[in-house]
């Protein structure tokens, strides 16, 4: 009897195993994948800085796939974190981010970051540049 429920386990088992890695992942007892916020560190930079982006996926799983574009600017990374260096001429860009997950719909999520041109100094930065008067 215990062969059997060994047996019968293993089957199972393989199974399961075999229905996770196949490109058709649409089982009903698979958890559900949500990409619940795309964030940036900064939501207004300067032109040629960068900042930061995090794409937050719930169940997140080997099989899922991120695919990110810029309107203008670049981006590096890969995954669920990018960094984007802003462009040269100040404006809007929009960045955007689709999640894709076999056997489900895709999901996309976009930010908007401010590029304003080169920012002056501060009177404390100016103030350090020239330095304390002397007395």
């Amino acid at each position: 009897m215990k062969r059997r429920i060994y047996v019968f386990s293993l089957f199972i088992g393989l199974i399961g195993f075999v229905s996770c890695n196949s490109s058709d992942i649409s089982a009903p007892n698979m958890p559900e994948v949500r990409f619940t916020h795309l964030n940036a560190a900064r939501y207004s930079v300067s032109v040629g800085d960068t900042t930061h982006l995090h794409a937050t996926v719930v169940h997140q799983c080997k099989l899922i796939q991120f695919a990110w574009s810029s309107s203008d600017g670049d981006l590096q990374g890969g995954e669920n974190d990018v960094t984007f260096t802003a462009p040269t001429t100040p404006g809007t860009v929009t960045l955007t981010c689709t999640v894709t997950h076999p056997g489900r719909i895709p999901e996309t999520r976009t930010v908007t970051i401010n590029v304003n041109s080169k920012s002056m100094p501060t009177s404390s930065d100016q103030q350090r540049k020239i330095g304390t008067p002397r007395l």
